[in-house]
């Protein structure tokens, strides 16, 4: 059987429930009747409906006290003593020490009377109860000097704390002083006054973020219109309080969020007031990644070790000139997960946009083991992971149709977050203000967090780092240092992301990276060139495919396993590198279902990325100039040496020539065509010639018996008395049949 308890509720017991203040009045067959002390309705509760909302968060019950009156007036409106400032609790709890003490006294049947109050004895125990209740307490000062501990007032003090105790029920809010409520109660500022305060206000409460000096001249305005009417009814004036007062005024009145909205906006506000997130929002590696981009506030140059020794020194002066100008911020794209805060990506780039982006999607699914190797990192970086939600902002280089693309292939959803609505994406925020606390900070060159944060520091005369050092610090901070210092955000509970990592791994897995032919696709560099015996080239280097998914294009595998491209297509391919990895490159050839994957035949660059391939070559191609111009004199020397004995030799020896003079090729072309023949050129059986069109047609049978030749070469002899020139009537195809020509 199930028991429905009948609470017994005192009357004149206070209940609080979701802000309503009601008070217990009586009973009911069923209930209890209560009234609220706002409106004066009565309720009538049942006691399942009282048993209900008393398991409410919002629900408090407090029982009346027989000498609540006792308390002393400003303490009336608290409850509980943790409420009283930090000095108050500290007074009453020595004053109920001491009542504890003096009830001790009241047990063993003396009297607490001021007299008895005062004897020697009688302090002594109660200053030696009262040190077991609060803490020990001094008789007097040692040597008239001042003391921190407690001392023992006299018994016209101790009584009074007595009969306020026991007169309120013995409690404690009823002893501690209200010595601030004496003096003169009565308002300084008139009640008209502070209505035109009011007013006032709207001028400092304006998104134009006027000040308190502008708020002040305008209620001295409105209180010079107002002291005009006083004018005329003989009353007295009014004062213009001063600019301090103003200010208090507005913010005794106003919540310090309700000024923020109204300056700064509430988008703003909510931004930067606004509780943090408080939901673990991921437990698994990968299942939530937050990108965000930032202009790290430090200077970078641009003279690089390495580069500025090759300059000639006519570049170096001209370098120096612009070098102020050339300085710059650069900016940091990062992205962390949001499981275990570990960031799985880091790229500086000077301008923001979608390259940025798509290489940092490279550098979240990729190993990045390469980075602890080059940059002398202890610890182990974050492996290839794969991607479930991308949550990014309204950075130019998150939100454009090549980066949705790209994350769109890698991930299942691309998040974007609100602006100036920081709990969207509070993790990567974090991360980025630790690493600015923690590292660029430190740097030389720091420009400070906002204009007026450096007052005195030269952040242009100080950028020493460049690019490719600012880099290697990064690195070696989100390898060495971020992933190994303890997280106190919501879910970590001080250990340190890598442990939180290891954690997740071990007991919800992590989501896999993706294959390296759809990263190829979807990350990767993309070069259309036609197919050739050796294969296709990008970016100089060759590839031959070697394998297909699609099972009919199988059939064209050589004896050597190469697959020649040129059997399916003569157009161009589409040809995907990885730019981190050149050995495998992805083909799609039009018509064909599955992709090739194709080799690279130079075994020397297998193992290279593109930037580093690159960087052979142009060391490979690096020249001084003045080198290339002595390489260039010495060459064309030799070439001319070795002519001119070349010359010297055919001279001795007589040999015949391999080559002809210009004279001796024009003498042999005059002799080649001295005996060609030109014959006459008659005309053509049913056309006009030129100027006659309108004139009559000649007779056929004349115009053929004019094609007969005139004279014929005999045994080669030309006749030289023969007329060669056209007739000019008549323009016709020459008849040269039988005829040399």
């Amino acid at each position: 059987m199930t028991i429905k308890p009948h609470y017994v509720v005192p009357r004149g017991s206070e209940v609080y429930d979701a802000g309503r203040v009601l008070r217990v009045v009586g009973y009911w067959e069923d209930g209890l009747s209560l009234v609220d002390e706002q409106t004066g309705d009565t309720e009538r509760w049942t006691y399942d409906a009282f048993d209900a909302r008393r398991k409410s968060a919002s629900f408090s019950l407090i029982a009346p006290q027989s000498g609540r009156q006792g308390r002393s007036n400003e303490c009336m409106r608290y409850r509980y003593v943790e409420e009283l400032p930090q000095k108050l609790q500290e007074q009453a709890d020595f004053r109920q020490a001491l009542c504890r003490g003096v009830e001790s006294l009241v047990a063993s049947g003396i009297k607490p009377t001021e007299g008895q109050l005062n004897k020697a004895e009688n302090r002594k125990k109660i200053r030696l109860v009262a040190s077991a209740y609060f803490e020990p307490l001094r008789k007097t000062t040692r040597g008239g000097g001042k003391s921190t501990q407690w001392g023992m007032p006299r018994g016209r003090s101790l009584k009074k704390y007595w009969q306020k105790w026991n007169d309120s029920g013995r409690d404690p809010l009823s002893l501690p002083d209200a010595d601030w409520r004496k003096g003169n109660t009565e308002a300084r500022v008139p009640h008209r006054v502070r209505l035109l305060m009011d007013q006032a206000s709207e001028i400092y409460l304006d998104r134009k973020r006027s000040t308190y000096a502008l708020a002040h001249r305008e209620l001295a305005v409105l209180v010079r219109n107002e002291n005009r009417k006083y004018q005329i009814e003989s009353a007295e004036l009014l004062q213009v309080p001063s600019a301090t007062t103003l200010a208090k005024h507005i913010n005794e009145r106003t919540l310090k969020n309700g000024i923020a909205t109204a300056r700064d906006g509430e988008k703003l506000t909510n931004n930067r007031r606004a509780s943090g997130a408080t939901d673990i929002r991921a437990l698994m590696v990968g299942e939530r990644i937050e990108i965000d981009e930032v202009k790290l506030s430090v200077i970078t140059p641009i003279k690089r070790a390495g580069r500025w020794q090759a300059l000639s020194n006519t570049h170096k002066e001209k370098l120096e000139e612009i070098e102020e100008e050339v300085r710059k911020r650069l900016i940091l794209v990062v992205a962390i997960d949001v499981a275990s805060r570990m960031p799985l990506g880091w790229v500086l780039t000077e301008n923001v946009g979608a390259e940025a982006t798509i290489e940092l999607f490279r550098m979240i699914t990729r190993d990045k083991t390469r980075e602890k190797v080059i940059y002398g990192c202890k610890s182990d970086p974050m492996p290839a992971v794969g991607v479930n939600n991308i949550v990014g902002d309204n950075g130019s280089g998150l939100r454009n149709a090549v980066t949705k693309a790209a994350g769109s292939g890698i991930s299942r959803n691309m998040i974007d977050g609100r602006a100036y609505a920081s709990g969207d994406k509070p993790y990567v925020e974090a991360v980025i203000g630790t690493s600015e606390s923690q590292l660029i900070q430190w740097l030389p060159g720091y420009t400070g967090r906002d204009p007026n944060h450096l007052t005195d520091y030269d952040s242009m005369k100080n950028g020493i780092i460049d690019p490719q050092q600012l880099y290697a610090l990064i690195s070696r901070y989100f390898i060495d240092v971020y992933p190994n210092q303890k997280h106190h955000g919501v879910g970590m509970f001080g250990r340190t992301p890598k442990s939180v990592a290891e954690f997740q791994n071990e007991h919800y897995g992590c989501l896999p990276a993706p294959d390296p032919i759809t990263r190829r696709i979807h990350l990767g560099h993309k070069i259309e060139a036609k197919p050739s015996a050796q294969g296709v080239k990008a970016y100089d280097l060759p590839y031959q495919a070697i394998w297909t998914t699609d099972d009919a294009a199988a059939d064209g595998v050589a004896g050597d396993g190469l697959i020649d491209l040129r059997e399916f297509t003569s157009e161009k391919v589409s040809i995907y590198i990885d730019p981190d990895h050149l050995r495998y490159a992805t083909i799609i050839v039009p018509g064909q279902a599955g992709p090739f994957v194709a080799e690279l035949t130079i075994t020397a660059f297998r193992d290279l990325s593109l930037a580093e391939y690159l960087g052979v070559l142009e060391e490979y191609c690096r020249m001084h100039p003045d080198a290339e111009q002595l390489a260039a004199e010495t060459m064309l020397s030799a070439i001319s040496d070795m002519r001119k004995q070349i010359h010297e030799a055919v001279r001795e020896k007589g040999t015949p020539r391999s080559f002809m003079t210009i004279e001796e090729a024009n003498a042999k072309a005059r002799a080649f065509t001295a005996g060609r023949n030109f014959g006459d050129r008659g005309s053509i059986p049913g056309c006009v010639p030129p100027g006659s069109i309108c004139g009559d047609l000649p007779d056929v049978e004349e115009a053929v018996a004019g094609d007969e030749p005139s004279a014929q070469v005999n045994g080669g002899h030309y006749d030289e008395h023969r007329d060669d020139t056209p007739d000019n009537e008549t323009f016709s195809r020459p008849n040269t049949k039988g005829k040399l020509t």
